[in-house]
């Protein structure tokens, strides 16, 4: 009976961990210089608010639920300072980014890593976006820190080398990509929890008569 739990948590654990061992999905490798465009929301009482934001487009090739989101950025015009918090936001596309379809505000510095004289972000989307398969989406990541300094998005390559900037109430663009990732699933492919189970039965069920073979 013991090595029948036994082959069940481990069943339950290799599906449960296929599942949450999501691929990248979308890649914009950071180029590996420090060049930043300002995003940023200034903290400081009477500052400047959310003066700068940074958009950068992307486009999937299936249905996909988006899981987490990985960035690179860093500090200009002055050193590290504490972030509060980020906020991520995914747009609609009308020849740039139009209306919000996703904002999460993830408390905290993101897991902020110094890499290569930048630094490097990620976080685990509290719910998963759900992509639609050759439709352009806009994203933004802008930070609450004070200012100064100024934290920017990084640049990167691998995308269509167009990004967008909003910066004191005026938006240019930006012949640049960010560096940025996502990591999801295919929503056609994401197995249920009924399924899952049933693979973890299936399991235990030829565990057992693998038992009574053995019996004999």
């Amino acid at each position: 009976m013991k090595n029948w739990i036994t082959t069940l948590c481990a069943s339950l654990t290799l599906v449960a961990g296929s599942a949450l061992a999501n691929p990248v999905v979308y890649q914009q490798t950071w180029d590996g210089g420090n060049n930043y465009f300002a995003s940023q929301n200034d903290s400081n009482p009477g500052g400047f608010g959310a003066f700068a934001k940074v958009y950068d487009n992307f486009s999937l090739a299936s249905n996909t639920s988006i899981t987490d989101v990985h960035w690179t950025g860093g500090y200009f015009n002055g050193q590290q300072a504490p972030i509060s918090n980020f906020l991520i936001e995914i747009w609609s596309n009308a020849g740039g980014p139009s209306a919000v379809l996703f904002s999460e505000t993830v408390a905290g510095t993101a897991n902020e890593t110094a890499v290569g004289g930048s630094f490097s972000y990620d976080v685990d989307l509290s719910s998963a976006f759900q992509a639609q398969a050759g439709t352009t989406y806009w994203l933004s990541i802008q930070p609450t820190v004070g200012f100064p300094p100024q934290w920017g998005w990084a640049t990167g390559t691998g995308g269509d080398g167009i990004s967008m900037q909003d910066f004191l109430g005026s938006r240019s663009r930006v012949d640049s990509d960010m560096a940025f990732s996502l990591t999801g699933v295919d929503a056609t492919t994401v197995p249920e929890p009924d399924t899952m189970l049933l693979v973890a039965l299936a399991v235990l069920g030829a565990a057992a008569a693998s038992r009574r073979k053995t019996q004999r």
